[in-house]
């Protein structure tokens, strides 16, 4: 069901990736979207991530999740 909904999401974004590269003729303005959206929100979550206590030995709140 994840790879459904996010499978068009990334199709978008590698469809303006392509574009942005001179790889496609025309601009897919939903990965632009994406881009202008996501790309941004994620770096963001990155960062909060990196603020949270903890190292390679100490307790880390994400350390802890099964894979």
């Amino acid at each position: 069901m994840a790879t459904y909904m996010i499978e068009p999401i990334a199709r978008w974004r590698a469809e303006e990736v392509a574009y942005q590269m001179d790889a496609r003729p025309r601009p897919n303005l939903k990965g632009k979207l994406v881009r202008i959206i996501l790309e941004p929100t994620c770096w963001l979550v990155g960062r909060l991530i990196e603020t949270l206590p903890g190292d390679e030995t100490h307790f880390h709140p994400f350390s802890q999740m099964k894979r």
